[in-house]
């Protein structure tokens, strides 16, 4: 049985009590807007190991958005040079300790393929500061890693909730790399999702914030033509089962898409559904 970690399963009560305190103690839209989507303090009440657990190994790669330099820390997991390859990204109230200790790790070891997992900026034991272009440039290292260290290997992008917005940017900038993609209760832009918790304050939000962390999920979707698995669960309140279906029906061709509504999931539980994994067994298998 998968557990939810803590900093997931509470994350938005927190992040919707937090960004009222903001507002009444004179705290900005950009920081209420930022800690929404940039959960890392909260995340990172749950510590990172010391050293990598249950198989898998350290690494640390470093990289610069053009405004600052990073140093990104993940673990990996080695299956084999002819096994698909993995590269995982976490929600925004997630980080290496809490998928550890929510046995996700685990988990996703049992899809029978390499592993990468890593934590954004300011997340876990990386560095630098969160927005599109520095967490779209950790993952472009992660897939430079993979390339290198599974060179036989096709790479499979899986993107959990923020994590599909950086897995759409990745998918759009990276494509010759990859050869296909999971995306696990997306949106289909930030400004849909900010409108959807905060629509009367969305406008007080500074536009250069907005520039900063466009993640818009339809624009780079569009022009897909790399196989995916796209799964939303119909009772999710916190990225609502409607962005993700506005994202799945942008795409213009669909024919190696498919949409797969979880009926009865939320946002925080669709990891404890056993056919979520199976059909993401089976999507993974396809690649090998």
């Amino acid at each position: 049985m998968i557990k939810q970690p803590m900093s997931q399963k509470f994350l938005m009560a927190t992040v919707i009590v937090t960004s009222f305190i903001l507002t009444a103690c004179g705290g900005s839209f950009e920081e209420i807007a930022n800690n929404n989507l940039y959960a890392y303090k909260f995340a990172n009440k749950i510590a990172v190991p010391e050293t990598a657990q249950v198989g898998y190994k350290d690494i640390t790669l470093t990289t610069n958005d053009g405004e600052q330099d990073l140093s990104i820390h993940g673990w990996y997991y080695y299956k084999s040079q002819s096994s698909p390859t993995v590269i995982y990204l976490h929600g925004n109230g997630a980080n290496i300790g809490g998928l550890y200790q929510g046995g996700i790790l685990g988990a996703l070891k049992n899809l029978n393929a390499n592993v990468v997992v890593i934590d954004y900026p300011a997340y876990g034991k990386s560095t630098g500061f969160p927005t599109k272009s520095s967490l779209t440039a950790s993952a472009g290292k992660a897939i430079t890693f993979a390339r290198s260290k599974f060179k036989r290997s096709k790479i499979i992008i899986w993107g959990r909730s923020v994590g599909t917005g950086v897995a759409s940017q990745v998918i759009k900038n990276y494509r010759s790399s990859i050869s296909g993609f999971v995306l696990t209760s997306p949106w289909s832009t930030v400004e849909d999702l900010i409108d959807h918790h905060f629509s009367s304050l969305k406008d007080q939000v500074p536009k250069d914030w907005f520039e900063a962390n466009d993640y818009n999920s339809v624009e780079a979707l569009e022009y897909n033509k790399l196989p995916g698995l796209i799964l939303h669960g119909d009772k999710d309140e916190i990225i609502p089962h409607k962005l993700g279906v506005k994202l799945y029906n942008s795409i213009r061709n669909k024919r190696q898409v498919e949409f797969i509504t979880m009926d009865g999931y939320d946002h925080n539980d669709v990891f404890q559904s056993e056919e979520m994994w199976k059909d993401i067994s089976q999507f993974v298998r396809s690649f090998r």
